[in-house]
């Protein structure tokens, strides 16, 4: 529900001093795992950056973005450690030929081993990625209820190779028996 109204609620006017001045305020819930810091951390902008932090974090890289899902596409909304080329060619992902666009299709997260030779890529998405340095990625659909609501995408330098890494990655959940 939190990712729902972060993604969803649009902001206060620029001269208003809240969103919703006529409702009763409360302590803001404490959320683990996301470190915001001061007044800004209830707004839409800190929450994503703490989102993504925490999933660069995790997956022990520092390349990757956010995108939030509207009319159909992901659009692209934070980034961190990616070039110019590669945020003006994927700040409107429509088309299947990418890891974040069939992780928002398919509702689950897909994670590229190597980029360079995946089929999941046309050729100019690959040359996009490669040339920003990165030759793995992970996918992670934020959802609501089944509901679309964005993608949090891991970049990585190295591909995951069977004989230098696991068989997938190490933040991986395994599968329930």
């Amino acid at each position: 529900m939190l990712a729902d109204a972060v993604v969803r609620v649009a902001g206060p006017d620029a001269a208003a001093g809240q969103w919703f001045p006529s409702r009763a305020r409360f302590a803001a819930p404490a959320l683990p795992d996301l470190p915001l810091q001061g007044a800004a951390s209830e707004s839409h902008s800190q929450v994503l950056r703490g989102a993504l932090r925490r999933v660069l974090h995790i997956t022990e890289t520092d390349m990757g973005n956010v995108q939030l899902a509207e009319h159909g596409m992901l659009r692209l909304e934070k980034h961190t450690g990616l070039n110019r080329h590669l945020t003006d060619f994927f700040a409107f992902v429509q088309d299947s030929t990418t890891s974040c666009a069939q992780a928002a299709e398919q509702r689950q997260q897909i994670t590229v081993k190597d980029v360079e030779s995946a089929d999941i890529f046309d050729d100019d998405s690959r040359h996009a990625i490669l040339q920003a340095g990165s030759r793995a990625a992970h996918s992670l659909p934020l959802t609501n209820r089944g509901h679309l609501l964005g993608m949090i995408s891991s970049h990585h330098e190295q591909p995951w190779e069977a004989s230098a890494r696991p068989s997938s990655p190490p933040w991986r959940t395994p599968e329930p028996p």
